[in-house]
């Protein structure tokens, strides 16, 4: 729903604060939570230790051993003495406590009973006068402890103490005087809910009302802290449960309060770990009404985090700065998403010191050093002012005097205490003594430790950085460029930029998008785009250009300390300690912010800044003398780390970021104790985490690929100083590995990261968040996508190879593999799938041992163990298998393999069972690595033997054509060529059957094909070829030629020629180019000209080099799972569709920045901005979840099946379901949206390029220029530009996305009347620029839309010829070349595929039988998971996975003219025949 716009962060704060989980007491380190503001002495020299300083003393008071003694011996005259004036403010401090030490020598009562010894203390206010309130004493009595408490009149402002002989006679004597506040004045209404009327249905407890979309809590009359009633909750897993109460607080009056609360827990749980973290949240947040009356609100945060588990009453606490301009707080304790009850009472909220802040602080120094401390004096007066400064004790204060002062404006000053002592700073207006304010300071005595480095490098590591930089050129040149230029500019840059500033890095967005302003050091107040090159102002992009400057800080440090290390150079040490030094003296003096941010916006950002700041202490340490380490340890690195733990969220990434904290503080400084909370806490480390917050299948929760790359940085640092510590070594442990590898399968296939959720286009296209998570990843685990990926940053993108992790994480050499190439996946925990094409399939069967054998479970399918072993879904030892391969067709093959250990992979070509060729892998590594060799395939080679060979361990066994061409053979009628003048085909092939004739004369003859490739994702090709070409010249440079140029939006590239004429023997030719950027397609030319003869070519094969996704395959992603708590968004059943080399229809990703809140949470977050169905106008809750129904492929046919039941609460009957049918060349997308009553349903799709729709007449709408629906304020509709409109009567109608370099076609299948609306809307967060949206309308209680998507390049035609819907159920689709596929998804799914009337291969998933066009194709004796029959020849070669049940099963083909038959590429005995049906029959054991 739309809301109120904040001030500041407020959007932000909410998304990322409320995954906040569970602070249980023992995650809580430290003292207890304080109830109120720490009680500062306020009468100074009470104990007359410093003579009578203070005082104003009467002729019969005199100090007498250390203590004051009063004598008359008349009692005709008050003797005694009055103390200096003090600030009291009664709108704080409602209470006062007097004590004091008493002796009475004696004193008789004079004429009344007020003529005694007196301890008085007069309360003065703003006019001067006085309340005086005290007690009377007469007698003899020793000295006596005494103490009495005074309530605080209103109006106070001031008070002194009087202690005298009131016209008595004796003699008192005084010591040990103290004055302090004893309570403070609460302005919450009602805190602890004994108030019972009025109360209503929405507010139980007077002032007390239930929040947004929430349920009412309960109050309880027989469990309270204080009184007789609580607020209690009784938690619900379904349904948020609370109650808030706003307290007016105005900033200007009162800039830093105290929130507490007593809390009391019983089995408070989370519910579901999977999606918004539950329990108990006491959220407390800022707002102002604004000139409209509307509220706005500032950032809200959670008082001591998200709390669980079981406790006794127990406060939570926090002293919070309040962001100007508001005017009121409010506090809000509720639960969502757990089982248990809460109690809630006594809620606080008490003003801080407006003259002093921070009015308390503890700091540590060595022995004979001084600790220093920062804070804040304002002038309160309503005039202008000056604050006279001193310490009471033996330290000291600079300036002596504050500059005058105006009503409200501050200074800083700095106090400095010896170690071991304590020292009180009072503040005195020079303008009325009477007001002086107290800050108490305390200096303890403290060492810490020093030592080499050890945290997130050791000596060791630092000798081998050191060699690998002047070894390796890539390393010299990333410490020189990124490293070492960084710590120089950073020598020079004055350290001057405030560490209160509030602001928030996401705010420094370009309008409208998620990229990111130019941050300028030079320039702090002005801030250029890079899209649109302006340049923007405004105090939040000032505050964002500070936090950005303190995170660059940080950074500095690490590198100062790197460089020091590498160089020796001591400027860089210098210059971090001086960073240290400026952020230790600091620190503590800064209140923290409602999220808990010091020097930082949030807790999050104090962590994050953390790991530089630890990284160069830990780098300088051994440099430092005591004096800087207990500074910087003890005033900085331990107290950033409690506060980070005094935050905790448990399943956040913010809690990832503060394990990884303050662990790395642990390690930093020495604490054991920290180490081990971070690793170990129950209920927050390490362990935890890795349980909870890390999904079955290594995903992070929260369902954002950013997110969890983001999380998975910080657990890397950990999982390095941990390492290094000697502690655990997590890089063994499967749950942490699989966080790593869990992302490789989920790419799309140019590895750009899904932009799915919150997180905006964040690290996508390997970016350089991504690029230093795979540097470290692969040299770990050796996986070979993540080296391709880093290749393909470095070398397609040309970023140059310069991040920190990989300089010293990283490996020497990347090794340039070909690839990526992942299979089709689904995520069952993160709840995704992705199907992906396979148009240069994998040859090996079961290439990854997942799949177990028909006969055997505890063998792997198609491989035979030749004495080695299969365990976990890997093969160690020697195994081997064989299967068809068409030596006719295939010249060249690539071998992958990820393995360790010594011996080979060896490549057997055979003809029958002679060997005609053979290749080899070589492995040699005790790690594990990718692995990869080229194999040249003999033209006689029918089949190959795989067989693994040695003392190994492989896994991903890969073997795939490398050719982009595909079609240079010439064995199919010269499929996708085209023939310029004397070009034809010949029967004399150096391979298979038929090459390419091209006959000479003096004009030129060619054979033509342009080959799809994009620039940017293949570096370069190579283009290979055989050739005969005994030719005579006829002029100069006559003769045969190879040519190869490039399509490009701009035209055709000059070519890259080789020329040559032989007159024997058939010849290998070979000509390379680079790809430039921009092209779309290789085009290849076969070339005779002014030369007599006939040339020949054949085996004309396109490699390529650098590349990612160079056979531009086709995937789809659905999204079905996890909700991802406040990061999710109303999307389920979203589809990205990408292919062709491009990305054509994704999800948009998010925007950050207050600037942008309307669009993030109206636009961005909302269904209709997804390629879903949307009902009734309305976006799905966000808080739903889908369901996996089926998954499955077999080599041609991939399928998915999910479901969203009750996506709407407010629509319960609605139920939606998505399967997506993908070959490869299309896929066949089916939604189906129900309900039991009359409904609008919206099918939305979005794509980048230009737009046609056709079918329908399409005719602008009659509005004109107008937005969809312009009272949708809450759901994006109105965020949708109305383009045109028609009426698809038989609905039957086409949308075609076009750019310059790929297509997206849709073509419309289900016989309904549809309404179609063409509309453009905010497309990629990237740059928010326009892009054409449509929606397929239909009214009624169910429908289904079912849609035949299309994605490829640009410069490749459309591989369809028709499609029709032939049954509910049954897809046809008429493909080029003359085949045909028969779709089916009418219980179970098929595709049946034909040349003509020739069956070519059936495949089956979740099925039984196949029958199509009232034939039975396929029938099984029981319901197959997977299976599929291949026609080859005279051959059937049929695939078939176990099934769940054991037992014999017969499977029935109609198979005409088939002789042989092979089951999982082993021969076949018990089949027998009927005809064209063939029966087989085996056994799953």
């Amino acid at each position: 729903m739309r809301r109120t716009v904040a001030v500041s962060q407020a959007f932000v704060v909410v998304a990322a604060m409320a995954v906040a989980t569970s602070a249980t007491a023992s995650a809580a380190p430290g003292p207890p939570a304080p109830d109120t503001p720490v009680a500062h002495e306020l009468l100074r020299n009470g104990g007359f230790e410093n003579a009578t300083t203070s005082w104003t003393l009467s002729a019969g008071a005199k100090r007498e051993n250390s203590a004051l003694a009063v004598t008359s011996a008349t009692g005709t005259a008050w003797e005694g003495a009055t103390s200096a004036s003090f600030g009291i403010d009664a709108r704080r401090i409602s209470s006062v406590k007097v004590s004091g030490r008493v002796q009475l020598d004696n004193v008789a009562q004079g004429a009344t009973a007020d003529n005694a010894a007196k301890i008085s203390i007069a309360f003065v206010d703003a006019t001067g006068k006085r309340t005086w309130k005290g007690v009377n004493l007469t007698g003899t009595q020793d000295w006596t402890e005494r103490a009495d408490v005074h309530t605080v009149p209103p109006g106070t402002v001031s008070a002194f103490l009087s202690v005298a002989l009131d016209r008595a006679k004796g003699t008192v004597r005084f010591d040990d005087l103290k004055v302090r506040a004893e309570s403070w004045v609460n302005l919450v209404n009602n805190p602890s809910f004994e108030l019972t009327s009025p109360s209503t249905e929405a507010c139980p407890a007077p002032a007390w009302c239930t929040p947004y979309l929430s349920a009412t809590y309960k109050v309880d009359a027989t469990t309270a802290f204080h009184g007789t009633r609580s607020l209690r909750i009784d938690a619900s897993p379904t349904q948020k449960i609370g109650g808030f109460v706003t307290v007016p607080l105005d900033q200007k009056t009162w800039p830093v309060v105290q929130v507490s609360a007593k809390v009391k827990l019983d089995k408070v749980e989370t519910a579901d770990y999977t999606d918004f973290p539950g329990g108990l949240r006491v959220t407390v947040g800022f707002l102002y009404t604004d000139a409209n009356g509307q509220s706005v609100y500032s950032p809200s945060g959670l008082l001591n985090g998200v709390l669980t588990g079981s406790r006794d009453w127990t406060t939570i606490s926090g002293t919070f700065r309040v962001p100007p301009l508001m005017t009121k707080l409010q506090i809000i304790p509720a639960i969502q998403n757990a089982t248990g009850t809460a109690w809630v009472d006594d809620v606080r909220v008490t003003p801080e010191s407006p003259w002093i802040s921070p009015d308390t602080q503890t700091k540590s120094a060595a022995e004979g050093n001084q600790a220093k401390f920062l804070t804040t004096v304002t002038n309160r007066r309503a005039v202008a002012d000056s604050l006279q400064l001193a310490v009471d004790g033996p330290g000291s204060v600079t300036p002596a005097a504050t500059p005058v002062l105006q009503p409200g404006e501050s200074a800083i000053v700095s106090v400095s205490l010896p170690a071991g002592s304590s020292g009180v700073l009072t503040a005195t207006p020079a303008g009325d003594v009477s007001l002086v304010q107290q800050a108490s300071f305390k200096a303890e005595q403290a060492t810490s430790p020093g030592g080499a480095p050890r945290v997130y490098s050791t000596p060791a590591q630092l000798d081998a950085l050191k060699q690998r930089i002047a070894g390796q050129d890539w390393a010299r040149k990333a410490f020189d460029s990124v490293v070492r230029t960084e710590a120089d500019v950073w020598l020079a840059r004055p350290l001057d930029q405030p560490v209160n500033h509030g602001g928030w890095s996401g705010n420094f967005k370009c309008p409208g998008t998620n990229t990111s302003l130019e941050f300028n050091y030079s320039s702090p107040k002005l801030h250029r785009c890079p899209i649109d090159g302006k340049s923007y102002t405004g105090d939040l992009l000032d505050a964002a250009w500070i936090e950005i400057w303190h995170n660059n800080a940080a950074q500095a440090v690490a590198d100062l300390g790197l460089a020091f290390r590498v160089t020796g150079d001591q400027r860089y040490a210098a210059k971090a300690r001086d960073i240290l030094a400026y952020y230790a003296e600091r620190f503590l003096s800064v209140p923290l912010n409602v999220i808990y941010g010091r020097v930082h916006y949030q807790s999050l950002d104090e962590a994050v800044a953390a790991i530089g700041l630890i990284d160069g202490y830990d780098l300088i340490r051994d440099t430092l003398p005591e004096s800087d380490r207990v500074d910087i340890s003890l005033n900085l690195l331990k107290p950033l780390a409690g506060l980070v733990q005094s935050y905790p969220t448990v399943t956040s990434n913010f809690q990832a970021w503060t394990v990884a904290a303050v662990h790395g503080v642990g390690s930093a400084i020495g604490d054991e104790g920290l180490r081990k909370w971070a690793l170990d806490d129950p209920e927050m480390g390490t362990e935890f985490l890795l349980n909870k917050a890390r999904l079955s299948d290594g995903w992070w929760w929260e369902g954002a690929a950013s997110y969890h790359v983001y999380a998975l940085q910080a657990l890397t640092s950990l999982a390095v100083s941990a390492r290094n510590l000697g502690e655990r070594d997590y890089t063994v442990d499967e749950r942490f590995r699989s966080m790593h590898t869990t992302l490789l399968p989920y790419l799309h296939p140019d590895l750009t990261i899904p932009a799915a959720g919150d997180g905006g286009t964040w690290g996508r296209r390997f970016g350089p968040s991504f690029a230093a998570i795979a540097e470290w990843a692969y040299a770990e685990y050796g996986e070979r996508d993540f080296a391709t990926g880093l290749n393909y940053a470095y070398t397609n993108l040309g970023r140059p190879r310069s991040d920190r992790w990989a300089l010293r994480f990283g490996v020497d050499t990347l090794p340039s593999l070909s690839g990526p190439r992942q299979p089709s996946a689904t995520f069952g925990g993160l709840g995704e799938t992705v199907l992906r094409s396979s148009d240069a399939p994998n040859l090996v069967p079961n290439p990854g041992f997942e799949q177990a054998s028909l006969g055997n479970a505890t063998t792997p399918a198609f491989w035979q163990l030749d004495g080695g072993t299969w365990r976990d879904r890997r093969l160690t030892g020697a195994a081997s298998q064989t299967f068809p391969l068409d030596g006719t067709r295939l010249s060249h093959l690539t071998l992958q393999a990820m393995a360790k250990g010594k011996g080979s992979i060896d490549a057997v070509f055979l003809l029958d069972r002679w060997e005609v060729g053979r290749g080899s892998l070589a492995i040699s590594g005790d790690s594990w690595s990718a692995r990869e060799t080229g194999l040249d395939v003999p033209p006689l080679a029918r089949s190959v033997r795989l067989s693994v060979r040695g003392d190994v361990t492989v896994d991903d066994v890969d073997l795939f054509a490398d050719d982009l061409l595909g079609s240079g053979g010439f064995e199919d009628s010269a499929r996708g060529w085209k023939a310029e003048g004397a070009a034809e085909l010949s029967p004399l092939p150096y391979r298979g059957s038929s090459s390419a004739k091209v006959t000479g004369g003096l004009n030129r003859s060619a054979w033509t094909t342009d080959v799809p490739v994009t620039g940017g994702n293949v570096t370069s090709v190579k283009l290979d070829a055989r050739t005969f070409s005994p030719l005579l010249p006829l002029k100069e440079n006559g003769g045969a030629s190879l040519e190869l140029s490039f399509v490009t939006p701009a035209g055709v590239s000059a070519p890259v020629v080789t020329r040559f004429h032989d007159l024997l023997g058939w010849r290998s030719r070979t000509v390379s180019a680079d790809v430039p950027k921009d092209a779309i397609a290789a085009r290849i030319s076969l070339v005779v000209e002014s030369a007599a003869g006939v040339a020949l070519f054949d085996d004309v094969r396109l490699g390529f080099s650098g590349a990612v996704d160079p056979f531009q395959a086709n995937a789809v992603r659905l999204d079905h799972g996890v909700a991802g708590g406040t990061h999710g968004h109303a999307d389920k059943l979203h589809l990205d569709v990408v292919g062709g080399g491009a990305l054509q229809s994704t999800d948009l990703g998010q925007i950050y920045g207050v600037d942008n809140a309307d669009l993030t949470n109206n636009w961005y977050r909302e269904s209709v901005s997804h390629n879903t169905v949307v009902v009734d106008g309305k976006s799905q809750d966000r808080n739903i979840r889908g369901a996996l129904e089926y998954f499955g492929t077999t080599p041609r046919f991939k399928v998915v099946d999910a479901r969203a039941d009750k996506p709407y609460a407010a629509m319960p009957d609605v139920s939606l379901r998505r399967s997506e049918l993908m070959t490869d060349e299309y896929t066949v997308d089916v939604f189906d949206a129900r309900g039991s009553s009359a409904h609008r349903f919206d099918q939305s799709w979005h794509g980048v390029g230009d737009l046609t729709v056709s079918g329908p007449a399409m005719a602008p709408p009659a509005c004109g220029t107008c937005v969809l629906d312009p009272n949708d304020k809450d759901f994006g509709y109105d965020e949708l530009r109305f383009v045109a409109e028609g009426t698809a009567a038989d609905g039957a109608w086409q949308a075609e996305w076009k750019t310059p370099q790929s297509v997206l076609s849709m073509r419309a299948l289900e016989p309904s009347s549809t309404q179609v609306l063409r509309t453009t809307g905010p497309g990629l967060a990237t740059d928010g620029k326009q892009i054409p949206f449509v929606l397929a309308r239909r009214n009624g209680t169910a429908t289904r839309f079912t849609t035949l998507l299309e994605t490829r390049s640009a410069a490749a035609p459309s591989a369809i010829v028709s499609a029709q819907q032939v049954r509910d159920g049954h897809v046809r689709v008429q493909l080029a070349g003359d085949r045909r596929d028969d779709v089916l998804y009418d219980g179970g799914y098929a595709l049946v595929r034909r040349a003509g009337e020739k069956p070519l291969s059936i495949d089956l998933l979740n099925r039984q039988s196949v029958e199509v066009d009232g034939r039975t194709w396929l029938t099984a004796s029981k319901k197959l998971e997977n299976a599929s029959a291949v026609f080859d020849g005279s051959t059937l070669r049929l695939a078939v996975g176990r099934t769940a049940d054991r037992g014999q099963v017969t499977i029935t083909v109609h198979a005409p003219g088939v002789r042989t038959v092979e089951l999982n590429n082993q021969p076949v005995s018990s089949v027998t025949r009927h005809g064209d049906l063939l029966k087989v029959t085996f056994t799953v054991g």
